[in-house]
């Protein structure tokens, strides 16, 4: 991601296209002398939101089975990573820890997690349980025709401890979240119509 940034940015910045948000690139995927030129490590941050950001519709055209894939800007690409980094870095061995700890979290990126929210309420509950990252855990099942909107918490555990187990068995990662989809098929609607998820 740092690459194509630097191989693009000046680019970016002589055609200024709408989605470009140069305030809201992480400082460590700009090139040193556009850092220092926004300011260095003390340059200004943006209140645009989220939604802003990456284009988010607010509402999604629908194709013959009534869902779209989703294609992803690089923009909305760059915002998932930032989100997801932001996650890793506060994630605890206990559950109940990141669970508290993906509140703020999900507060300060309200209008990014709209659409996973709006499909899946208690995706929290599953990102909680994905961040323990248990060794010891199995893939159990959970209903197959029971959408996401009525998971219980227990449904939740399943899915989000099941993930390690599913990167533990597969060499690429990749690989493992496509047999992840595969026996949670509940899974596909995010990756199918949340852009850049």
């Amino acid at each position: 991601m740092k690459e194509w940034v630097k191989n693009n940015i000046d680019r970016w910045e002589e055609e200024a296209p709408n989605w470009l948000k140069i305030e809201m690139i992480p400082d460590d995927f700009l090139p040193t002398e556009v850092l220092v030129a926004e300011g260095g490590v003390n340059r200004t941050r943006s209140t645009v939101t989220m939604r802003e950001i990456v284009a988010i519709p607010t509402v999604e055209p629908a194709n013959q089975d009534g869902r779209e894939r989703a294609i992803a800007s690089p923009s909305a690409i760059l915002v998932w990573r930032t989100f997801a980094e932001e996650v890793y870095e506060n994630r605890s061995p206990n559950h109940k820890s990141n669970y508290t700890q993906l509140r703020q979290i999900f507060i300060d990126n309200n209008d990014l997690l709209a659409p996973v929210l709006t499909r899946c309420p208690k995706f929290r509950t599953i990102l909680s349980f994905v961040l323990v990252d248990s060794f010891g855990g199995r893939v159990r099942k959970v209903d197959r025709t029971a959408n996401m909107i009525v998971w219980t918490n227990e449904d939740c555990e399943k899915v989000g401890n099941s993930l390690a187990t599913f990167i533990r068995k597969r060499e690429k990662g990749e690989a493992a979240v496509k047999a992840w989809r595969y026996h949670y098929k509940q899974l596909d609607i995010l990756f199918d119509e949340v852009e850049g998820w």
